[in-house]
């Protein structure tokens, strides 16, 4: 999955894309997980927005490489407060 190509496919498509998920104040909790894995399984290419009131004081990056571990994703593109993961079903 990892090629070059891939990725570039992915990007492409996830520029189409709208929010699926959004991270607030409560943070990266159970039921937001549960959300994520909800739509990797139906979807395996998701957008979450990252809300400034969850960031505050956060490292983007590190935050989306927490998420991608705990949900078994790969980060497809991180810009600004929106991240892109992609899962095969």
């Amino acid at each position: 999955m990892n090629t070059q190509n891939t990725i570039k496919e992915l990007k492409s498509k996830s520029k189409l894309l709208k929010p699926m998920v959004w991270i607030g104040k409560n943070g990266f909790n159970e039921e937001v997980f549960k959300e994520i894995e909800l739509q990797l399984n139906k979807k395996e290419l998701v957008k979450i927005k990252l809300v400034k009131s969850f960031m505050e004081g956060k490292n983007k990056k590190e935050v989306a490489e927490d998420i991608a571990l705990k949900t078994g994703a790969q980060i497809i593109e991180l810009v600004g407060f929106m991240l892109t993961i992609y899962k095969k079903s």
